[in-house]
């Protein structure tokens, strides 16, 4: 028998044990000195069987780490990611950046990323679905991760009918997975800290935008951390409807502050606006944390450099939803049938100095 039918003899093998299940999608084959002795064959024929194996896209290399057997059940997918970005850019929105870095994460995490292509599309006019992802109605298999934005009722019903699988990071209408954060347990988190570990029983909040659908799950939050300890919930402690914005924060927090000088900490959504506030302060001459305590709400890393990591702030997992969106999808994609996906995550208060606390401390 020539060489070369008994290698291509022992990659069938091979290919039988990967259909039986032997060995599946992702695992890593044991190493080629071990495959030669199992089989009984020289190192020679295994090599060039494997080699043969990788050529028909059943089995992947990675440098220094092994052979894996490859996921064919996700071969020509197409992963379309979908953000609206601001009139500034991206660098108005840390949000999306972070996010992002997570999906390249998961996509590295992937090992071989042949088989998925991954498209991020930067939506600025409320584009429809098919003029920002083409290639997905011509894909084999299409999903789109959703950053940030939402689709209208028509597009939606347009990837339903192509069976193109949608996650979505936020609540969205309609049969769509997705991830989401509990915005009522972290400002609970944040105002607790507060009234438990520094005595404060006059908070005030800027809770976000009106235009923000997770303002009122924070101003439920804030209701709930001052009742279960016993303190009355002034509603005039409350500066509803502020942008994430420098400006209009520092405004609203300078009138709040006019008709409640007696507010001993404030709670600011939004890190552009206690990135202002805390500026502010410092130039009134009201001094963190000893006249008034501070705490933020997203916790992007880029603050925490420009403030010397002083604010204390309701830490969202940016950069973990990023890649479990990638994740999500890939998971909805194998299980090869229509389901819905809901997974939340947990804010963490992540204590510093503005708070009154010291470098060492940790939320409660």
């Amino acid at each position: 028998m020539s060489r070369e039918c008994k290698y291509r003899i022992l990659a069938e093998r091979i290919i039988r044990q990967i259909e039986d299940g032997t060995w599946k999608a992702g695992d890593r084959l044991p190493a080629e000195r071990e495959l030669a002795q199992h089989y009984r064959v020289s190192r020679v024929t295994m090599r060039h069987a494997l080699e043969l194996l990788v050529a028909e896209d059943r089995l992947y290399r990675i440098r220094g780490a092994g052979t894996y057997v490859k996921d064919r059940s996700l071969k020509g997918m197409v992963i379309c990611v979908i953000a609206d970005v601001p009139v500034g850019g991206l660098s108005d929105n840390p949000f999306i950046v972070e996010v992002l870095e997570g999906v390249q994460d998961a996509v590295e995490d992937m090992g071989d990323q042949r088989n998925v292509e991954l498209t991020v599309c930067l939506r600025r006019r409320n584009e429809s679905v098919q003029i920002l992802c083409p290639g997905l109605f011509r894909a084999r298999r299409g999903a789109v991760f959703l950053v940030a934005t939402a689709l209208a009722k028509d597009d939606l019903e347009l990837l339903t009918r192509h069976g193109i699988v949608v996650v979505s990071l936020g609540r969205h209408e309609g049969d769509v997975s997705y991830l989401e954060v509990d915005h009522t347990a972290g400002m609970r988190q944040a105002v607790s800290h507060l009234i438990r570990r520094h005595g404060c029983h006059r908070i005030g909040l800027l809770p976000g935008s009106s235009k923000d659908c997770h303002a009122q799950e924070r101003i439920k939050g804030y209701r709930m951390a001052l009742q279960e300890s016993g303190l009355t919930v002034d509603e005039g402690w409350i500066q509803p409807n502020v942008p994430w914005d420098e400006k209009q924060s520092v405004e609203a927090l300078r009138r709040l502050l006019e008709r409640r000088p007696e507010l001993d900490a404030v709670v600011v959504m939004g890190d552009w606006a206690a990135y202002g506030v805390l500026n502010w302060l410092h130039t009134a001459g009201i001094r963190v944390p000893q006249d008034l305590k501070l705490v933020g709400y997203d916790d992007f890393s880029w603050l925490q450099r420009v403030t010397g990591e002083t604010l204390t702030a309701v830490g969202q997992p940016f950069r973990e939803l990023g890649a479990e969106g990638i994740r999500t999808i890939l998971e909805i994609a194998k299980a090869k049938k229509s389901c819905l996906i809901r997974k939340y995550y947990q804010p963490v208060l992540n204590v510093r100095t503005s708070c009154g606390c010291d470098r060492t401390a940790t939320g409660d």
